[in-house]
């Protein structure tokens, strides 16, 4: 009986220790899926800031070249 409930419980103990360890990689690999969608994000974030800046850039150019023809 002793040896029996020795077996119980190690089953048990080995249980709960093989759920902790999947529920343990599941929230890191959760974590790990949030941290990849962040710094999609951000890279994202860059290039429509990149984008913003080309933009301006142009404008400034078109501005630029259209005093110089009114200067000419």
């Amino acid at each position: 009986m002793i040896d029996i409930g020795g077996a119980i419980v190690v089953a048990s103990t080995t249980t709960t220790i093989t759920a902790t360890t999947t529920t343990a990689a599941a929230a890191a690999a959760a974590a790990a899926a949030a941290a990849a969608a962040a710094a999609a994000a951000a890279a994202a974030a860059a290039a429509a800031a990149a984008a913003a800046a080309d933009v301006v850039m142009a404008v400034v150019v078109m501005l630029v070249m259209s005093l110089i023809e009114k200067i000419s």
